[in-house]
């Protein structure tokens, strides 16, 4: 296969989520590619590029684009907790009231 079948699918900032997105493209049955500048660890953050074959960039393009609805839906904001209080406790006050 030579590089113009491939096509630039989109870049990422660390190599677990480029691998996490190649597991998923690979689990539909799109081929990608990953491409570092440099393979030595750093500590600065790199473009890394995934590229998909040519005749699977839309299929690629949806999959993303189906990913990132699914997370929005699925989002879930964090529930503050409630301080526990005494007063809280209706049981507490009957309890006490008996003796």
């Amino acid at each position: 296969m030579t590089n113009q079948n491939k096509v630039l699918l989109t870049q990422v900032s660390n190599v677990f989520h480029a691998q996490v997105l190649a597991a998923r493209l690979d689990s539909e049955g799109c081929r990608c590619y990953i491409t570092t500048p440099t393979q030595s660890l750093t500590p600065f953050p790199v473009k890394i590029d995934i590229f998909v074959d040519e005749r699977n960039i839309q299929q690629a393009r949806e999959i993303l684009l189906f990913d990132s609805v699914e997370e929005i839906f699925n989002y879930k904001k964090p529930q503050k907790q409630r301080e526990k209080r005494v007063s809280d406790k209706w049981w507490v006050g009957k309890r006490l009231k008996r003796k």
